[in-house]
């Protein structure tokens, strides 16, 4: 304690039920940390709770906050697994990053006074199931309620007008009353925008999905981890997000509607099951690991086709073998012709950063008019190059 008693600095006691004394208007950041408390009461004087200052108190299971404490600082209550429920003060504004992550809360209600949750704020809570967002909360940080596994139903404020990637990513239901930004069918949950309807998070266990809204875009990580087998996107859509669809283990086709202009970063990560892929015909730029993106299935072949887009090829391990044999050769063929804006060796290559690559038996076969928008590490490792007319 200070000497003026209103900083509580550090916590020297062994009592299970700690009653903070009146008077202490700051907990000092790791005042309680890892100590053996089971339940705190804190005093109405209280305004500020530091940085991690009750974290790892993996006993710890009921915080009484009054309604007088205007903030709480960053890793607060993180790690305390026994924690199943906080009541917050009317006074705070927002709930920072990391303050309940790894936290073991079941049921959650923001109060209308907070306005914000940070990034990782909830992340992890694995036994957390219900969540009231009140009618305060205007921005979800990146990953606040991520990794949330048990995330039933997710009522929205009705004020939120920004959600950071992966916020809801694990919610199965999300509940959306008269929000101007957002809403959902119940299958999945939508934004609106100047330019249309974009998709942000698809929330039902369909095998088969068929978007019926005239949606104008698909969010990053929209299809992310879904069990579905076949996506149907409408001929509306004109952008879709990195790794949209990464991680579908079980997709095995996909209908990309002719609006499209690029395929994204990771677009298909990790989609196991996925063998042939149709690209629009107005798609001139294909990123960095479009096709595969990283992967520890590297033993897969995937074709694309299109009038101006051929792509044959096989994914390298890191040691630059060609685990894949097909046609029982292991000799590979890739083929590129029409307008390819963006190519890179990351597709034939090991991901890391110093790995040099070996010569591979490919033959690149190239339209005459492509030759210069081809990546030079490419056409470096390749056996041979052939133009055609």
């Amino acid at each position: 304690m200070s000497a003026d008693k209103k900083r509580l600095i550090t916590y020297f006691g062994n009592a299970e039920n700690v009653i903070v004394p009146e008077g202490v208007i700051t907990i000092d950041e790791a005042a309680f940390l890892r100590k053996n408390i089971k339940t705190v009461v804190l005093p109405k004087s209280l305004k500020v709770i530091g940085e991690g200052a009750f974290a790892c108190c993996s006993k710890l299971i009921m915080v009484y906050m009054q309604n007088n404490v205007i903030e709480i600082g960053k890793f607060s209550f993180e790690e305390c697994k026994r924690l199943n429920n906080i009541t917050f003060s009317t006074k705070l504004r927002v709930v920072p990053e990391y303050a309940f992550r790894y936290s073991g809360i079941e049921e959650l209600v923001i109060p209308d006074n907070v306005k914000a949750i940070e990034e990782y704020a909830f992340y992890g809570c694995e036994k957390l199931k219900n969540v009231d967002l009140g009618n305060g909360i205007k921005t979800l940080g990146r990953s606040a309620f991520g990794n949330c596994k048990k995330l039933a139903n997710l009522r929205l404020s009705d004020k939120l007008n920004s959600i950071g990637a992966f916020a809801l990513i694990t919610a199965k239901n999300i509940i959306v009353n008269s929000n101007k930004s957002y809403f959902s069918d119940g299958h999945a949950f939508y934004r609106n925008t100047p330019n249309g309807i974009v998709l942000c998070r698809y929330l039902a266990s369909d095998t088969t999905i068929d978007i019926t809204l005239p949606i104008v875009g698909v969010e990053d990580y929209a299809f992310y981890n879904i069990p579905a087998e076949r996506i149907l996107l409408p001929s509306t859509v004109k952008e879709i997000g990195a790794f949209c669809f990464a991680k579908c283990t079980n997709l095995d086709h996909i209908t990309l509607p002719d609006s499209l202009t690029s395929i994204p970063t990771g677009c298909f990560e990790e989609c196991v099951k996925l063998r042939h892929v149709i690209i629009p015909k107005n798609v001139d730029i294909i990123d960095n690991w479009s096709a595969l993106g990283y992967s520890k299935q590297f033993a897969r072949h995937c074709v694309f086709l299109n009038d101006n887009v051929k792509l044959s090829y096989a994914k390298l391990d890191r040691y630059g073998k060609v685990p894949l044999e097909y046609n029982g050769e292991r000799t590979y063929e890739w083929r590129i012709s029409g307008r390819i804006s963006g190519c890179c060796t990351d597709l034939i290559s090991d991901e890391y950063e110093n790995y040099t690559p070996p010569k591979l038996n490919i033959a690149l076969h190239l339209h005459s008019n492509t030759r210069s928008r081809i990546n030079d590490d490419l056409i470096n490792q390749v056996k041979d190059i052939i133009e055609f007319d």
